[in-house]
């Protein structure tokens, strides 16, 4: 990313890269931490991806699956605040291009499903502003 912001030629430092089957996350994280480590943030970094798309839950039909919606969305907003120098939330186009050039990780928010919406389409507006994104 650094070769990016320098101007560097060689194609694949220029790249957009996106991985749209990943979870965000840091296979060393302690329970209860939220912060990358720095073992988790450097192979994040090496794999060359500038920005992932993350499935928020529920998938399928849980009992309330709005508040499990509600649940994933805090915890992943939880790691996006312990990580502000690091991850940005992907919402347009240009916050790609920041992404890449800020030498971060941007992260895509998605679902696999609607089940969290049901029949209550009020919870769309919800969605868009938590940073959900349907493509």
């Amino acid at each position: 990313a650094a070769a990016f912001a320098a101007g560097k030629t060689d194609w694949y430092d220029n790249a957009i890269v996106v991985d749209a089957l990943a979870r965000m996350g840091d296979p060393y994280w302690e329970e209860g931490v939220t912060r990358f480590t720095e073992r988790g943030w450097k192979e994040s970094m090496e794999t060359g991806v500038t920005v992932l798309r993350t499935t928020i839950f529920p998938v399928g039909n849980p009992d309330d699956a709005w508040a499990s919606y509600q649940q994933s969305v805090a915890d992943h907003h939880d790691v996006f605040g312990a990580n502000p120098d690091r991850l940005k939330l992907i919402k347009t186009g240009k916050d790609i291009l920041d992404t890449k050039r800020d030498g971060k990780l941007g992260v895509i928010l998605g679902t696999q499903d609607t089940s969290m919406i049901g029949a209550e389409l009020d919870r769309m507006a919800t969605l868009r502003e938590d940073g959900w994104q349907a493509r």
